[in-house]
């Protein structure tokens, strides 16, 4: 039924349906390629592949809008970052067809889930010496 719902209103006005953008995302999430999506443009279910560009242009608006927020209310957290490079190389090298180097960086921010504001860090919650061994072993 939701799935009809999205077909009429995708007919009718295109900036309208949300539960396009629903079923975008969910393909996106699933890493699908673009014919997939194609297919189910066909079909009013998703977004079009040259909407794709534009809906995660916004999704990365509002992922920058959430953490200024988080930051603007105190919250810490930790910046997380990765870097993928690859070659892709040809079997034929031509003054049109080379090699291609690819370099991507993948990064988010995860706010602190607990608040440490209570805990002191200006020396240790007990002896050292009195802790044993036992308490770091896995039990069986």
């Amino acid at each position: 039924m939701a799935t009809m719902y999205g077909m009429i209103m995708q007919s009718r006005n295109k900036q309208s349906s949300a539960l396009q953008r629903v079923y975008t995302a969910l393909v996106i999430r699933s890493h699908a390629d673009n014919m997939l999506l194609q297919r189910l443009n066909k079909a009013h279910i998703t977004l079009s592949t040259s909407s794709k560009r534009y809906f995660m242009d916004d999704l990365g608006k509002y992922c920058d809008e959430k953490i200024i927020q988080s930051l603007r209310s105190g919250r810490d957290g930790k910046i997380n970052g990765d870097n993928l490079e690859f070659r892709v190389a040809t079997h034929e090298i031509r003054m049109n067809i080379k090699a291609k180097d690819f370099h991507f960086f993948a990064s988010d921010f995860t706010p602190d889930r607990i608040d440490l504001s209570k805990y002191s860090d200006k020396g240790s919650i007990g002896d050292v010496n009195s802790v044993r061994v036992e308490n770091f072993l896995l039990s069986l």
